[in-house]
């Protein structure tokens, strides 16, 4: 069953990568980090969230959104598999990660564009 039940949507993270991210914060997968990078990535995870709820007045690009949700997807996939040496700067990243999903969702949501021939 998963962690938290929300749609696959353009307005936030995909549900399994979501999941996923919450996951690294479990006491199974948490050894390794630090409290400073468990709040920043937290804190970031809220702030996108939030941001996708109350989008911009323009619009974001398909293909950004797409490429950003991709880009974190990898970067939980490395983390999660990390060893715990190396577990709290991969898990760090994910902050920026996150960063670049608000700024899309600061312009707005999704606009699907059509270029005519």
């Amino acid at each position: 069953m998963p962690i938290v039940q929300k749609g696959d949507n353009f307005g936030g993270i995909p549900a399994e990568t979501f999941n996923l991210l919450l996951g690294l914060f479990s006491p199974k997968l948490a050894d390794g980090l630090s409290e400073t990078t468990a709040i920043k990535v937290l804190f970031e995870l809220a702030r996108e969230e939030g941001t996708a709820l109350r989008p911009g007045s323009g619009a974001a690009g398909f293909k950004e959104v797409s490429e950003a949700f991709d880009k974190l997807k990898a970067a939980v996939d490395d983390a999660k598999g990390a060893p715990k040496s190396t577990k709290d700067a991969k898990v760090a990243v994910l902050a920026d990660k996150l960063k670049t999903i608000s700024a899309l969702w600061s312009n707005g949501p999704v606009g699907f564009f059509t270029i005519e021939p």
